[in-house]
């Protein structure tokens, strides 16, 4: 597994997190657990749709993010977070202890896992404007 580099010393501190997914089901969305996903430098937010018995897979929708403060291209950024029903699910599954997405590549004819870091339980959409 590739080691994952961020941009951000927030970014490499939640990459380091250790969190587990949760759901309930039959809950309604406004129930769903919230996890963000860090990337270089940006972060985005989804909602938790499903988890299997053993924790090792799960499926997340990424939320719709709307910014609620006025600070323009600040680092200090406040949003709300809604079920966006125009998103589609993803699929995750948990290999030799890192997430990955779980890629379905037709070209190739084979199932690609795309490492990601994802804090579960935890909603903090950050945009970096200095990229």
């Amino acid at each position: 597994m590739e080691e994952f580099k961020t941009g951000s010393f927030v970014n490499e501190m939640y990459a380091n997190a250790t969190t587990e997914p949760s759901h309930k089901p039959g809950s309604k969305y406004s129930d769903y657990q919230l996890a963000t996903i860090c990337l270089y430098t940006d972060r985005h937010v989804y909602f938790v749709t499903g988890v299997n018995e053993d924790k090792t897979r799960c499926t997340i929708v990424k939320a719709k993010a709307t910014r609620n403060d006025s600070n323009g291209m600040s680092e200090i950024q406040s949003y709300s977070y809604e079920f966006d029903f125009q998103n589609r699910e993803q699929l995750l599954h948990k290999r030799r202890g890192q997430w990955c997405e779980v890629i379905l590549s037709t070209s190739q004819m084979k199932v690609i896992y795309k490492p990601v870091h994802i804090i579960f339980g935890h909603a903090d959409q950050y945009f970096d404007f200095s990229f």
